[in-house]
């Protein structure tokens, strides 16, 4: 499980394959599962997703979700519509950001071998 720094998200993913993307408690929306989607790896068969990230630029409001599975698949996904289509914002402030592991001006890059 990952809280989406600093947007009011949370994403986890289970033993099925399953990836889950929940909002917080917004103005817009109360704790609401958003999205469930089955990481497939053929049309038969689903994959254990074993790495969840992510990446957010705040110009123009865009998310990619970077997802590694058992089979040794890497996909980036783009959530940018589903912020326009649903109103998710980021966190006006830190006040309201609840993340309190947030680091300040820290850029991570990921590279899986």
């Amino acid at each position: 499980m990952k809280f989406i720094d600093p947007l009011p998200l949370i994403i986890a993913s289970d033993i099925l394959g399953f990836i889950y993307i929940w909002s917080l408690q917004t103005e817009k929306s109360d704790n609401e599962l958003l999205v469930k989607w089955k990481n497939m790896f053929t049309i038969e068969k689903a994959a254990l997703v074993t790495y969840i990230n992510y990446i957010y630029w705040d110009k123009g409001n865009q998310l990619h979700l970077i997802l590694g599975d058992e089979t040794g698949y890497i996909r980036i996904l783009s959530l940018s519509s589903m912020l326009e289509k649903l109103c998710i914002n980021p966190f006006n402030n830190k006040e309201q950001n609840k993340n309190m592991y947030r680091r300040e001006n820290v850029l991570y890059i990921y590279i899986l071998l």
